[in-house]
């Protein structure tokens, strides 16, 4: 998903983006050209593409290809790109989900991952479970769940250890490396969660419903 390029001078904005598409549109089938990939433009300042998958080839392959082709994006039109990964289909109707797939992908990956340029849906699943939920029943998690904590001066940063703490397995040394702080840091937060709750962390149960009141935190804003 390009970010609009700034009008050209001589020209007009409907012009310009005009080209900027073509340009993008040009870049990324040079790169997914294999006779059966498909590559389009599916509405302003997205490009869509089926690709075929070859036997063999794992996701990770693809989400390396896709990194490439941001940094390619960004090298050749000065342009910021993310992509979005769906599951692979071998059907009509799977290819539908696919593309509806990585549409949330992208969308939720923006919103809980703005530090990575690739989403597959994969590591998104819970978030768009949480995302399908009424807001209703989303704000009654949040009341239940986490009405102490969100009251805490530093509820983003709890909000934060929590989220770490679980997409990191439950492991005190991942937690710590992926909030880029020290481990008595993730120790103390955890303590004040602990205590504000009632409940412990280590409890996976309690740490699952903190979490998804914590993505549900997330998406009200």
């Amino acid at each position: 998903m390009p970010h609009p390029a700034p009008r050209r001078q001589g020209g007009t904005q409907s012009r310009d983006m005009a080209l900027v598409r073509s340009e993008l549109l040009r870049t990324v089938g040079e790169f997914f050209a294999d006779p059966q990939d498909i590559v389009a433009s599916t509405a302003p300042a997205w490009i869509g593409v089926l690709h075929r998958l070859p036997a063999g080839r794992s996701t990770a392959s693809l989400v390396a290809d896709c990194r490439r082709v941001t940094d390619l994006i960004a090298a050749q039109d000065g342009l910021a790109a993310r992509a979005g990964i769906g599951e692979a289909a071998d059907s009509v109707g799977g290819l539908h989900d696919s593309y509806q797939d990585a549409c949330d992908a992208l969308r939720l990956g923006a919103r809980f991952a703005d530090t990575d340029r690739v989403h597959p849906i994969t590591d998104l699943r819970v978030h768009q479970v949480v995302t399908a939920v009424s807001q209703s029943a989303r704000h009654r998690l949040l009341e239940l769940t986490a009405t102490e904590l969100r009251a805490q001066p530093d509820w983003p940063a709890l909000r934060d250890t929590v989220t770490a703490w679980c997409e990191s397995g439950f492991n005190l040394v991942r937690t710590a490396e992926a909030l880029h702080i020290h481990r008595n840091t993730v120790v103390y937060r955890m303590n004040k969660i602990e205590q504000i709750t009632g409940r412990p962390l280590r409890e996976y149960r309690t740490a699952m419903a903190l979490y998804l009141a914590c993505l549900a935190d997330r998406l009200g804003h």
